[in-house]
């Protein structure tokens, strides 16, 4: 479930959870530090509330990341491997995620020369 909301999170998601410092779910600090969910929508202050300026669509996707459950997996997995590796694994995740999408054009872009050159040469 993480990595099927990773694989779908925007850049400026992945950006704030690159930078933010990752905590479990409904627990937050007075040092910037937000969960999974509040880090990626920018929704976290570090005090333990939420921004209340959020646009109805950002709450909707929050409260649907809230009750699918989302932050109680999240915290089972910090839970087995401990919030520094957890935030280590899913920064790792998010630049494979990005280095997968710009390196999709040109491993297509060569496939498919290689492909058309073979077919030319028979």
């Amino acid at each position: 479930m993480i990595g099927k909301f990773l694989n779908a999170a925007t850049t400026e998601m992945e950006d704030r959870l690159l930078t933010g410092r990752l905590v479990p779910h409904t627990l937050a600090d007075g040092n910037g530090g937000g969960c999974l969910i509040g880090q990626a929508y920018g929704a976290a202050q570090g005090d333990g509330a939420w921004y209340t300026d959020l646009p109805r669509s950002v709450v909707e996707e929050i409260e649907f990341c809230v009750s699918s459950s989302l932050g109680t997996h999240f915290n089972q997995f910090v839970g087995r491997v401990g919030i520094q590796r957890a935030a280590e694994l899913i920064r790792n995740r998010i630049l494979s995620n990005r280095a997968r999408r710009e390196l999709a054009p040109v491993v297509r872009e060569t496939l498919c020369g290689v492909s058309s050159t073979r077919g030319e040469n028979l």
